[in-house]
This record gives structure tokens, sequence and C-alpha cells, in this order.
């Protein structure tokens, strides 16, 4: 069975997926807003803000890990949460690169989107 897509159709899909993407960096940049408006009026605003982003922080960390270790890479530790004050990091996953560099630059690639 084959499917023709028109090119209408195409561009509702791609002005779909534009949408989205603007949509998830403004929402981005609002909560980082938010959270530096918290943190310079009420410090426990900020953790309060921060907590409440553990199960993002998670999910997030865990999917760094998983394509890292399928692809090959070795993961050497993973931390879920963190608060990190200095940096803002509120978690991260290490790993070291296996294989010849074109391996290597793939899991670099994949482990960091």
């Amino acid at each position: 069975m084959r499917t023709e897509w028109s090119t209408e159709a195409l561009g509702y899909s791609f002005g779909s997926v534009c949408v989205v993407l603007v949509g998830a960096v403004l929402l981005g940049f609002f909560f980082s807003y938010i959270r530096q408006f918290a943190a310079r009026h009420n410090p426990l605003g900020a953790n309060l803000i921060n907590y409440g982003t553990i199960p993002g922080v998670m999910h997030h960390e865990l999917s760094h890990a998983l394509l890292a270790f399928l692809t090959g890479a070795k993961i050497q530790e993973i931390k879920l949460f963190q608060f990190n004050h200095s940096s803002g990091a509120l978690g991260y996953v290490s790993y070291a690169t296996r294989g010849n560099f074109v391996l290597q630059s793939i899991q670099k690639v994949l482990a960091s989107i």
C-alpha cells in the first residue's frame, strides 16, 4: 500500500512541529525566568520549584544514560538529582565512549540529544 503526501499536508506537519518546538523553548524561558525571580525574592520558592522538577530531571538524565548505553558507551556515573547552586545543574550522566572515531562520535551525539 502506497501513501502519497500532499504538499499541503507536509506544510501543516512542518508548521505543527515548528509551533511545538517554539512553544517548548518559550516555556523553558518562562520557567527559567520564574525560577530566577523566585531565587532573588524568596530562596525557598526557588527550592520548591527545583523539587517540583525532580520527576522531569530523572526522566531527562535516564534518557541520556539509555542512549549512551544503547550506543555502546560505558556509563560511569548517573546523578539523577542534585542541587548544584554554582552551575545550576540538577543532574548529570558521566560516560566513556568506546570504539573507533565514528562510533565514539555517534555515542556523543546520540547521548547528548
